[in-house]
Formats: C-alpha cells, sequence, structure tokens
C-alpha cells in the first residue's frame, strides 16, 4: 500500500502564555472523524507543480495552500487569508500554480509521522512549526472540520483527559513534548519524537482517549486483516486485553512495550478463543506473573491451549487506575454470535468500547456456523447498539470514533444479506453455490469461500426461525 504524502502545521500565537490551535474533523469522516489534530492535508498535484526543488517545496506548497483552504490562515504573512483566493482555491485548486509565490522562507518540516500499516489508507505526514499573528482567528472549512480553538498544550492534554474530546495519536504524542517548553523550543523537542516514534525495539504509542492503548499485533488471521489488536486498558494499573501473536519476535515487541510502559498489569482478559486472539496469552501471563480471564464458555473451549484462571460474567466490574490517579472501571458485556464465549469490554470513564470480533473496521465479521451463531451475533449487536459508546475498537482496524456508526452499519449490512438472500429465494430453490454467487457478487473471487460459511449461517438462522428449510446444500423458502 503506498504512503499519501501530507503536511500539517502547528500553529501557534504569541499570547501568554503562547497557545496552539486544533481543530477537529468532521464526525463523517472514515479516518479520524470526531478527533481534534493540527490543521493539514495531503500533498496535490498542484503542489508538485509549483515546486522546483521536488518534494521538499511541495511538501511547503501543501502546508500553505491547506492552511489557507481549512483555516483561512496564510502561512506566508502570517494573518487571515484573502476571502476570494480562498475561495478561488476551494472551487478550483489549479488556481493555486499562480498564486502560490517563492515558500523558501517556510523553513523545513520538523517531525515525521507515518500512519501505522493497520490501518487501509496511510499518510506520510511532515508537521511544521508555523507562528501566526496575534490577531489572527481561523475559519473552519464547514465541509471537513466543524470545531476548533486555541489553548496551551498542556491544557490541551488537561481538556483531553478530563473526557472533552479525542485527540488524534500524533497529536497526543505532539503535544505531550511541547507542554511545558517555549516555542523556540518546539521543533528540537518535535524533533527528539522523531527519534522515538522510529525506535524499532517497541511499538508506538497510539491513543485517542486517555482510557485505552492500541498495541497492533501481527497475526496469522484471516483477509484483509494482517494483524490483531491488543489493548492496554489503564495507566498507571491495567488490563492487557487479545495478546495475540504467535510469532516470538512480536511477543518480544509486546513485552518490552508493557514494561516500557512501566504499569502494573491486573491481568490478561480474552474475547473470545480464536487463536488471533489468545497465541500469546500464556507468555505474557507467565512473564508478569498474572492471570488469565475469560468467559467460561472460552475458558471451556481453550481447555489445554490457554490455562484461564478466573472466569468472567456478563456485567462484571474490572478495576484499574487512570494516568491521572483516578479509579477507573472496565465492564464486562457477553456479546455471543461470532464465538461461544465472546465478551467486549466497556470503559466507562471515556466510553470506549473493546469490541473483539464484534464489528472490524476493514471489512464483515465472519460467522462460521461451525463456532458461530448469526440469530445470537445481531442480537448481540443490536445490545451493542444501545450503550453509551464514544469509540469502537476494533480487533482488526483502526479504532472508529464516530460512536456506534460501525456497529449501526454492521446490523444495517447484515439485514441487506438476509433480505437479499430471501428474494433469491422468492425465485425457486437454489443450492448453496448458487445462492453464494447471486447474493455475495460483489465479493472478490478470493473471498467467496468465506462468503459461502456467511450464507450458510443466515440460512441456518432463518432454517431456526421457520421460514427457510436448508438440508446444508439446498435450500427453499418454507
Amino acid at each position: 500500500m503506498s504512503l499519501i504524502p501530507a503536511a500539517a502545521a502547528v500553529l501557534w500565537r504569541r499570547d501568554d502564555p503562547p497557545r496552539v490551535y486544533l481543530a477537529r474533523r468532521v464526525e463523517r469522516m472514515r479516518f479520524m472523524g470526531n478527533v481534534y489534530a493540527f490543521a493539514g492535508g495531503r500533498v496535490d498535484e498542484v503542489d508538485r507543480r509549483v515546486s522546483p526543488d521536488g518534494e521538499p517545496g511541495a511538501l511547503r506548497s501543501a502546508v500553505v495552500r491547506e492552511m489557507i483552504e481549512e483555516l483561512a490562515v496564510d502561512l506566508r504573512t502570517g494573518g487571515s487569508a484573502d476571502a476570494d483566493l480562498r475561495r478561488e482555491i476551494c472551487a478550483d485548486p489549479a488556481i493555486w500554480e499562480n498564486a502560490c509565490g517563492p515558500l523558501d522562507d517556510l523553513g523545513d518540516p520538523c517531525l515525521r509521522l507515518v500512519t501505522p500499516d493497520f490501518y487501509p489508507r496511510r499518510f506520510d505526514t511532515h508537521f511544521f512549526v508555523r507562528e501566526v499573528d496575534q490577531g489572527c482567528e481561523p475559519d473552519l472549512l464547514a465541509a471537513e472540520l466543524d470545531a476548533g480553538g486555541w489553548d496551551t498544550p498542556a491544557a490541551w492534554l488537561d481538556r483531553w483527559r478530563a473526557g472533552e474530546f479525542l485527540l488524534a495519536p500524533p497529536t497526543v504524542i505532539m503535544l505531550r513534548a511541547i507542554a511545558g517548553t517555549d516555542p523556540p523550543r518546539w521543533e528540537r523537542a518535535l524533533r527528539a519524537v522523531q527519534h522515538e516514534v522510529d525506535e524499532p525495539a517497541r511499538y508506538q504509542e497510539l491513543r485517542l482517549d486517555p482510557g485505552i492503548r492500541l498495541i497492533p499485533l501481527r497475526t496469522p488471521t484471516l483477509p484483509p486483516a494482517l494483524h490483531t489488536n491488543c489493548y492496554l486498558v489503564g495507566t498507571r494499573s491495567a488490563w492487557l486485553i487479545d495478546p495475540a501473536s504467535p510469532w516470538p519476535a512480536e511477543q518480544e515487541l509486546l513485552l518490552a512495550t508493557l514494561e516500557a510502559a512501566d504499569v502494573q498489569l491486573a491481568g490478561v482478559l480474552l474475547t473470545h478463543h480464536h487463536n488471533d486472539h489468545i497465541a500469546a496469552a500464556t507468555r505474557v501471563s507467565q512473564h508478569f506473573g498474572i492471570p488469565v480471564a475469560a468467559h467460561p464458555e472460552t475458558a471451556r473451549l481453550l481447555d489445554g491451549r490457554v490455562a484461564v484462571q478466573d472466569q468472567l460474567e456478563a456485567g462484571q466490574e474490572l478495576g484499574f487506575i487512570h494516568e491521572d490517579g483516578q479509579p477507573g472501571v472496565l465492564r464486562v458485556h457477553f456479546t455471543p454470535g461470532h464465538a461461544l464465549g465472546h465478551a467486549c469490554f466497556l470503559e466507562q470513564r471515556y466510553r470506549g468500547l473493546v469490541a473483539g470480533d464484534m464489528v472490524s473496521t476493514l471489512s464483515s465479521i465472519l460467522i462460521d456456523p461451525a463456532d458461530g451463531n448469526m440469530a445470537d451475533y445481531m442480537d448481540s449487536l443490536r445490545r451493542l447498539a444501545g450503550l453509551d459508546i464514544r469509540t469502537v475498537y476494533p480487533a482488526h482496524g483502526p479504532a472508529d470514533t464516530r460512536r456506534t456508526k460501525c456497529i449501526d452499519g454492521q446490523i444495517a449490512h447484515r439485514e441487506r444479506r438476509v433480505n437479499d438472500l430471501l428474494q433469491a429465494l422468492a425465485d425457486g430453490e437454489q443450492d448453496l453455490e448458487a445462492l453464494t454467487g447471486l447474493v455475495w457478487g460483489d465479493v472478490p473471487r478470493p473471498m467467496l469461500a468465506f462468503a459461502r460459511k456467511s450464507a450458510q449461517s443466515i440460512l441456518a438462522m432463518l432454517q431456526r426461525q421457520g421460514s427457510v428449510h436448508f438440508d446444508g446444500q439446498r435450500a427453499r423458502l418454507v
């Protein structure tokens, strides 16, 4: 997957004390929607055309153009952008080719951050630090941003810890680096961040809210995923959910990351029994001397593979300690369907749901008739959709920051498949292969084997409901 070049700006104003500007991306955006971050955007073709020195010039052009478009701020002057120029560029970016002018005095970016490789879209973002006039007030591009403001780096972090909003993970790292220092030291501080995030011996810190840290582990999971997300819930004391990888190198990285986090682990929690969720559980348990906990059905299914010392109950509350010293609560939700003993965990302060394999932000979830149940899965999804959730943290793919939209979307997707299948059967009896081709015609050929299992699961559900007869190979309406 090719990286998308991008540029962003740490805008600051010489207030007393100095303040930086963050903007919130509109909720409908799949990438970091409903999240505050430093403003920026991708390098467009027009940026390359105006750049005689190649990439450095294209990055300067992109950050200046994006600030004009998104915030109505002109980095060339440090003041507000010309309203006519902004309107023209938004309507036709090619206008920028004649309006750009020399940008050599903009300097160079001080930090480069690449979106981790478990994201379906990956940005190669270069950050500039730029001062703007004290009277400069951004005017947001409503199509992309719906809120913004000025505050000190420390105050932004305090408000984030208070649960006021979500922050993009790179923004958290950057604010922590510059908080408590003066602007002349910010570029140096951010260059030091470069060495930290490029450290190969442990995982980069990924947090949207203070309660949950995402650790993507490479696993032999089902395509299109290449990772299973492990989650650390809590900061001073914490629970580790789904330490998944069977590979020694990944396990060593995970252990090094946990050691560096300097956290008191209370135990390992498992969402369910599948191999791509449990393979490092014993290693972590033995290394830290902590118990493994799971739903009783998961414990039964893991007998002889992973020793489960503690059994979880629906509604059980597990305690931990947040970064600010406040006690935290992780509530267990029993969600069978994908697996018989599947459980999700809802962090109560920031309302983050560790969803396991209830949803994925990369694809739909496989309900294998061998150990899954479509009716139970749909019931579990509907119960989750009724919870107060701000962020969904799936086992595969990035977090979804649009509250329950990905859960609602999965329900709607499954209901469409059921309706399409019933409509196909309205024309008469069908064998499984033909039915799969009719209803899942949009699925790539390599994925048809998984689609066939989904068809079997839906047909088994409809047979139990009395609307379909299915003998394992052929189906008809009753």
